[in-house]
């Protein structure tokens, strides 16, 4: 596939409803959801369009897996329903398994449209990050002109914390910064260029740590690819590279500017420092995550369930492999582990052994997923729904060229991933609609059920994990809910 080459055909309509998620999540939330917290709608539209894309492509076949690939995946479900099962809150730990197995059916539907997915995909996350950063950079320097500072605390639309607007840069800047040089027109790469730009000046107003170690993580990718003497991942290092230089320049002179301005104004205010050095209490979350994983260890106290409780601090660790270990033991932690170590050695021998555009694409892929790795060892990453989402696409960005790469396909099959299984076609809408079918006595009721949980669970704001107030309890509980509580270890 030529490096600029047209789709060779229009959109499909799973990768339209897709690319409505990704560009208007989350901007149009208060049009779309009204009278939610931005978190809770994105959860909803989240819900919603899971199974709807698994629909929309339900005579599509998946993508197969390997044997052990196959084997792997299905001990790792069974550990995690096992784990639910003997979980304090049952219910809840089934709502984990199949939310991230949810992730993965969106990712294999994704997949299942090949060269459509390649083609597009990585111009979608570049236009999302532009129409996201630009007019909210662009607010913020109108703000600075009536002596509003820019700084951390700034309101960034959609997103109740810096965070988690960091968690989707994670994501979604390697795939925009590839995306960028997709573009066929000079105007169309300005425009997400300025874009990518704008992110990452956000980025770096907002310094969120855990993204620019990951982000630091795919340069060094996409440098080894290019000292390996592939060529063409030099542009991607030289796009991701210089728009966070940049990015870096104008954050220190829009915020030197600002804070004049608004000490002219009488405006100034303590943002508070933001602290390099600080741990901001992931420490004492990381503790509590280890105690959980000492205390058991064989299926630990269920998916999800380092959430139950009314926690002062979070209701997840700040830490993936931490979380996995909490919740689901170690038996299912080093499971996911060895599938993760097996799938990334295989991932970087394609790349590898390719060349041409496959390279060019597998090189992205091992760069996003660097990124992704990085960050996940400080942040929610892999629990917010806006980042989830965007983890779904990369899944199945990366999965499109896992197939369409292999050394068998030619130029007539790549349309369509093969080897591809059509009696499994049905499962993601199975997995999505199962996940939809079981939130749904809260989603009638959802404001209503917020407030149950926040009298529940009281404490200084809310605590997010599935929804923005994520603690969860036993159905019956035995304690009064103010009382901090500790899952019970399995037997």
């Amino acid at each position: 596939m030529p490096p600029h080459a047209a789709p060779s055909r229009l959109p499909s309509p799973l990768l339209a409803l897709m690319a409505a998620y990704l560009l208007g999540v989350p901007l149009l939330l208060p049009v779309v959801t009204p009278g939610l917290l931005a978190y809770d709608g994105a959860r909803v539209l989240q819900l919603l369009c899971m199974p709807l894309l698994a629909a929309v492509a339900l005579q599509a076949p998946v993508p197969a897996l390997s044997s052990r690939m196959a084997w792997g995946a299905a001990a790792l479900a069974a550990l995690g329903v096992l784990s639910s099962a003997l979980a304090a809150n049952p219910a809840m730990g089934l709502r984990e398994v199949l939310n991230l197995a949810s992730l993965l059916a969106v990712g294999a539907v994704l997949a299942s449209q090949g060269r459509q997915t390649l083609e597009l995909l990585p111009k979608v996350a570049a236009l999302a990050v532009a129409v996201y950063a630009v007019p909210v950079l662009g607010m913020a320097v109108l703000g600075a002109t009536e002596g509003l500072p820019i700084a951390a605390d700034m309101p960034l639309p959609g997103f109740a914390n810096r965070r988690y607007l960091n968690h989707v840069q994670t994501v979604a800047l390697p795939l925009a910064a590839f995306g960028v040089l997709q573009f066929r027109s000079a105007l169309g790469r300005l425009l997400t260029g300025a874009g990518l730009v704008a992110s990452a000046t956000l980025l770096w107003i907002t310094l969120g740590r855990g993204s620019l170690f990951g982000l630091a993580a795919a340069l060094l990718v996409w440098g080894l690819c290019w000292r390996r003497g592939q060529a063409n991942a030099r542009p991607n290092l030289g796009v991701l590279g210089g728009s966070l230089a940049l990015g870096a320049v104008l954050s220190a002179l829009l915020q030197g500017w600002s804070g004049g301005l608004a000490q002219a104004a009488g405006l100034a205010r303590d943002a508070g420092p933001v602290e390099l050095a600080s741990d901001h209490s992931r420490f004492s979350l990381w503790i509590r995550a280890w105690d959980m994983a000492i205390g058991s260890p064989w299926l630990g106290a269920g998916p999800m369930h380092y959430a139950m409780g009314n926690h002062p601090k979070a209701a997840h660790p700040h830490n993936e492999p931490l979380q996995w270990l909490a919740e689901w033991g170690w038996p299912a932690t080093l499971l996911a582990a060895l599938l993760l170590a097996m799938l990334a050695r295989a991932a970087w021998r394609r790349q590898r052994s390719s060349a041409g555009q496959p390279a060019t694409l597998g090189a992205a892929v091992l760069a996003a997923w660097a990124c992704v790795f990085v960050d996940s060892w400080f942040s929610g990453l892999w629990v917010m729904p806006v980042s989830q989402t965007w983890l779904a696409a990369l899944i199945g960005f990366s999965w499109a060229w896992w197939v369409t790469s292999a050394p068998e396909t030619t130029t007539e099959t790549a349309t369509a991933p093969t080897p591809a299984v059509r009696r499994w076609h049905g499962l993601p809408l199975l997995l999505t609609g199962a996940l939809l079918v079981q939130t749904l006595p809260e989603l009638i009721r959802l404001p209503e059920h917020l407030q149950d949980v926040k009298r529940a669970f009281p404490g200084d704001g809310p605590r997010p994990r599935f929804w923005s107030h994520g603690q969860i309890g036993p159905a019956n509980p035995t304690t009064p809910a103010t009382t901090p509580a500790t899952p019970a270890p399995h037997p």
